[in-house]
């Protein structure tokens, strides 16, 4: 009943009527959207609350993202692209230049996201829930400093991208040794009818890397996949990933996570959806062994009030610890453009 009254209360707010949404979008895109500059923005508020809390942080709000998306092209083939998020303690996320050789071929370089996990790969404000997987947030290769070269075969049914990165992740200013990691995505969309919404997009990723930073001198891999089956108003989605590393110290570390999400979407503007996540890790030194699991139900509802602005609401329970107290309630509220 609040969550009802909640919504039409943003509603209220929102004042807009559909004609002057489209034309306030029309508007936007003219001013902001140019070819050799666009200029986009996520702003995002967070309602967390935990009866008895569990759960790293507290009860409360927060703004997880105030973002600002820069990109263009200049000249022939030439290309750029940076994102910032201001309320991050390292506000640069992304910087990179790019060179597109034809419609199918394409290099990239500098920090970004390196080209592994679907869910991973998609930006913040067009996920499903309101946090990613444990899979696509755990078991990832993450933002990376390098060059990848991307491509696209036979009319986009096969994609392939393959990245050379430092491997030490973003931020850092050089590589930690004389090696590198390499990250490799292939996907394909196996089913596809355009003009609607029926679409089965599958991927694999690999990973693997030799680091010698402070924390951790050793060998990393990752590998997994993904699949998303889209048709009409039905949704099913679905990630696997594993990692594993071996140091010279002689500790092994073995990590699995998947998830499997189901979504509906009751109106034009109202899906509900729900979700397994399931992590598991073991560590192992010569004298000790541990595991850690996490298994969590998520049920989301997503509201789209308008072209620019919508609710997320997600409504979290351990499968180990299934006690009301301990179930965890998010909101977000946002506006992207």
């Amino acid at each position: 009943m609040w969550f009802g009254k909640y919504l039409f209360f943003v509603l209220f707010l929102s004042g807009l009527t559909p004609s002057q949404d489209k034309s306030i979008a029309e508007e936007l895109k003219k001013d902001l959207k140019k070819r050799h500059f666009s200029l986009g923005f996520l702003i995002q508020g967070l309602a967390d609350y935990q009866a008895e809390r569990t759960l790293s942080g507290n009860n409360g709000f927060s703004v997880p993202n105030l973002r600002f998306i820069v990109s263009g092209q200049v000249g022939d083939g030439f290309n750029y692209g940076a994102q910032f998020n201001f309320v991050a303690s390292r506000p640069l996320l992304d910087a990179r230049i790019g060179y597109r050789f034809n419609k199918n071929f394409a290099l990239d370089f500098g920090q970004y996201k390196a080209p592994f996990s679907y869910e991973f790969l998609e930006s913040d404000g067009r996920i499903d829930y309101v946090t990613r997987s444990q899979a696509a947030t755990l078991l990832i290769p993450s933002r990376q400093i390098g060059l990848t070269f991307r491509s696209k075969l036979f009319q986009n049914y096969l994609n392939f991208d393959f990245g050379i990165f430092n491997g030490n992740g973003a931020g850092a200013t050089s590589n930690d040794n004389d090696e590198f990691m390499f990250v490799g995505r292939l996907s394909s969309d196996i089913f596809y009818v355009e003009g609607k919404n029926r679409n089965l997009n599958i991927g694999v990723n690999a990973a693997s890397s030799r680091d010698s930073i402070i924390t951790f001198v050793g060998d990393r891999v990752f590998y997994g996949g993904d699949f998303r089956f889209n048709y009409d108003r039905f949704l099913l989605s679905g990630e696997f990933n594993f990692f594993e590393s071996e140091a010279t110290n002689g500790a092994m570390r073995d990590d699995a996570a998947y998830y499997l999400s189901i979504g509906y979407m009751v109106t034009e503007n109202l899906q509900l959806l729900a979700k397994y996540d399931s992590y598991n890790s073991i560590t192992e030194t010569p004298s000790i062994k541990n595991e850690i699991n996490n298994n969590l139900y998520v049920f989301g509802a997503n509201y789209t009030l308008n072209e620019f602005a919508k609710i997320f609401c997600n409504y979290i329970v351990n499968a180990d610890r299934t006690d009301f107290k301990h179930h965890q309630l998010l909101v977000v509220t946002q506006i992207l453009f």
